[in-house]
């Protein structure tokens, strides 16, 4: 098996539960009308977002080793995934439209038709394929919130490559905060049965550079153990000058920086930042002096830092140059 097969099989790997979305298909709505003793349902239909395709690409490929582009074709918009053959070491581009049925030229819908176009070229690499094979199954609807109410189990040639085959349950490259209950579905809190618990991944115990969504998650979960901690205005501008530095030179720098804020911590400001996240950043940027006597942040902190900028390029359907 070459290189390349390998990571072809790994971005054919179906995704943990926790990491399927479900949305109502067709409902039973006519039949209803003719017997109101039916109790509403509608068709789960299974599906994965544009974070998740990518959150596949630098699990399998690597943060480094995969970009996307956008390209006009006959005034349709296409989103192409590239990634770098291991083998050859050379580029391979899968193309897919982004159009939205009755989409405008808004913003959102530009916005909406890079992500769905990234879904699908993530398809044409194998990323969430198999989805269009599960059995399509009736299950509850609530026709009032336009939700479903449950989702069905999905069949074991759906799962983890380790589940399908019986081993352990815990799942390393998978994130899960303690307590939480991996079968949940985040939009309409139904759950899957059989959840199983997977270990978190942290700046403590994983090797770095850290993927955007693993560091972000190690940080909340820091951030929330300094909670109580004091936090003096010196921290203060010494963790958000070390996020600036993360940039120095760059002519964008203060756009990147507000960036990292609110991917990491959902605000566009250092100074809406709370004690606990302050101190986390600190943990994460782990400021040292240099020969000048002057502080750097530690380089993976700076390789950190520019993956996220990247991540949120991509989400906003903005070109993203080759690395």
């Amino acid at each position: 098996m070459t290189q390349m097969d390998d990571l072809i099989k790994k971005l054919q790997e179906p995704f943990a539960a926790k990491r399927i979305k479900w949305r109502p298909g067709p409902t039973n709505e006519r039949a209803r009308r003719n017997n109101s003793n039916l109790t509403p349902q509608a068709i789960a239909l299974p599906y994965i977002d544009a974070r998740d395709v990518m959150w596949r690409l630098d699990r399998a490929a690597g943060a480094f080793n995969w970009q996307t582009n956008i390209k006009n074709q006959g005034g349709v918009m296409l989103k192409g995934i590239g990634i770098k053959n291991p083998d050859t070491r050379e580029w391979t581009w899968r193309w897919e439209p982004g159009a939205i049925d009755g989409a405008d030229e808004s913003k959102r819908s530009i916005l909406g038709a890079a992500s769905v176009a990234l879904r699908r070229a993530g398809a044409e690499w194998g990323i969430g394929r198999y989805l269009y094979h599960i059995p399509r199954t009736w299950v509850g609807y609530n026709p009032q919130t336009k939700k479903l109410t449950e989702i069905p189990a999905l069949p074991k040639w759906a799962l983890p490559y380790d589940l399908q085959n019986g081993e352990g349950n815990n799942r390393p490259e998978e994130i899960t905060e303690a307590g939480e209950d991996v079968g949940e579905n985040p939009e309409n809190g139904t759950k899957h049965s059989g959840p199983y618990r997977e270990p978190a991944k942290t700046l403590d115990t994983a090797t770095r550079p850290l993927e955007p969504e693993y560091l972000r998650q190690s940080l909340a979960m820091k951030a929330k153990k300094h909670a109580r901690g004091n936090c003096t205005v010196e921290q203060l501008g010494l963790a958000t000058g070390m996020v600036e530095m993360c940039f120095a030179g760059d002519q964008a720098s203060t756009e990147k920086r507000r960036s990292v804020y609110e991917y990491l911590f959902g605000v566009d400001s250092g100074s809406n930042l709370r004690n606990g996240e302050i101190l986390a950043l600190l943990d994460w940027l782990n400021p040292t002096k240099d020969s000048g006597n002057a502080y750097t942040p530690d380089p993976m902190a700076v390789k950190e830092a520019q993956a996220i900028i990247r991540v949120t390029m991509i989400e906003s359907g903005q070109k993203e140059l080759p690395i």
